[in-house]
């Protein structure tokens, strides 16, 4: 009876004006389907993606699969403009995993009838109609960031979706505390949990499969240039277009004392092409896929990071995924950018642990540093990895999570 009951009123409200349904989702609807969720002897949960490479809940998806209270699904939605569908569908059917594949005119809540929706990214724009949470809400919504979270502008703090969810998961408590302070929904549906990523991340080097080239007595340098290569790009990160093609001389020149793993954003390459051109793009990289000191990485990355000795990068969500490994790492910067301005207090520190290059002559003496062993950062480095890096609560992150959306008793704790 009460489900009905439920059914209806969800049906009446959705003919109302957004503002108003949404009032009522957060006020009453959330805290009615909570409760009626957690009784369920099995809660069906389906995982909403659009990308591989930021596919960031594999873990927790994995250990779902495996608890007795959880039905865990792969669906992939369409995204405007970016479809890796086809990766993600190659990767899905290596690992053994079973999935759906929405059409544009299908619902994720029409086709798999979800308790629980967890999105891949919170921003509706980039969605097609039936795929956007607005579309599904007759399921509850569950937040894991695609990345680390660095920004504290007004884009990334208050987008509707996480305001609206029923539960966003952050790294710790100081960053929870921090967007408690930015979010329009003072983060209420916040828990400082930890994230599966920092669950992958702290998995020992040894129990991860070594993707890289072999490469005796080499050290291992991964080169990761941001996509924000466009001067109408909303967000200015990359140096690509002065260190792209620097990078690559530097990596044939040390080739015989360092191997080599290009690891661009998947963005970075229909962007290049407009710029260069798709003979002079496909050729750049071409060679560092072809030969024998370098590869090029399009997909996850745990297995490069945990077999590496040290990373270059410009990418904004890598400065604080990297530290986990203990290695040497540079940021690659803009003269004149201002990098403590729009982030949080998390990212500036991690960001102030890196090694910070802006000339041939910057990037030359740390490659030739991690070379010869020379890190005078890495006790810093160590503390910052104990202090921010590890899941509160002595447990896994994802852990946490499973224990959070089975009891309010448990997610009181991480609030």
């Amino acid at each position: 009876m009460r489900s009905k009951k439920v059914k209806k009123a969800i049906n009446w409200f959705k003919e109302l004006p957004d503002t108003l349904f949404w009032w009522f989702y957060r006020t009453v609807l959330i805290r009615v389907k909570a409760a009626r969720l957690r009784r369920k002897e099995r809660i069906s949960v389906v995982f909403a993606l659009s990308n591989l490479a930021s596919w960031k809940t594999e873990t927790l998806y994995r250990r779902m699969l495996e608890h007795p209270r959880f039905d865990p699904k792969l669906a992939i939605i369409i995204m405007r403009g970016k479809d890796s569908r086809a990766e993600l569908k190659e990767y899905f059917e290596k690992q053994g995993y079973p999935y759906s594949e929405l059409t544009a005119n299908e619902t994720i809540c029409d086709t798999l009838n979800p308790d629980i929706i967890f999105f891949q990214h919170p921003y509706e724009g980039d969605c097609i109609p039936n795929h956007k949470f607005g579309r599904n809400r007759r399921a509850l919504f569950c937040y894991v960031i695609y990345s680390m979270r660095s920004s504290t502008e007004e884009w990334a703090t208050n987008v509707p979706m996480v305001n609206h969810c029923w539960q966003v998961y952050y790294e710790n408590r100081l960053n929870l505390e921090t967007y408690r302070k930015l979010n329009r929904n003072h983060a209420v549906n916040g828990l400082a949990t930890g994230l599966p990523v920092m669950d992958e991340m702290l998995i020992p080097k040894e129990s991860v499969a070594d993707t890289w080239k072999p490469s005796a007595g080499k050290k291992r340098i991964i080169f990761a240039p941001h996509h924000t290569i466009d001067p109408i790009d909303w967000m200015q990160l990359s140096t690509f277009m002065t260190t792209g093609p620097l990078m690559l001389e530097l990596a044939e020149k040390y080739s015989d004392r360092v191997q080599w793993a290009f690891k661009p954003h998947p963005w970075l390459r229909k962007k290049l092409e407009t710029f260069w051109g798709k003979e002079a793009t496909d050729a750049y990289y071409n060679r560092w896929a072809q030969m024998e000191w370098s590869q090029f990485e399009a997909g996850t990355y745990l297995g490069l990071f945990k077999h590496s000795d040290a990373m270059i990068h410009d990418c904004g969500s890598f400065t604080m995924e990297y530290l986990f490994t203990g290695n040497p790492v540079m940021y690659l910067e803009r003269p004149g950018a201002d990098y403590s301005t729009g982030y949080n207090e998390m990212h500036i520190r991690a960001h102030a642990l890196h090694y910070h290059g802006q000339t041939r002559q910057d990037i030359e003496q740390f490659i030739l540093n991690v070379i010869n062993g020379v890190d005078p950062l890495k006790p810093e480095r160590e503390q910052y990895r104990r202090d921010y890096l590890i899941p509160p609560g002595g447990q896994s992150a994802t852990d946490n999570i499973i224990d959070a959306i089975l009891s309010p008793r448990s997610a009181h704790k991480f609030l």
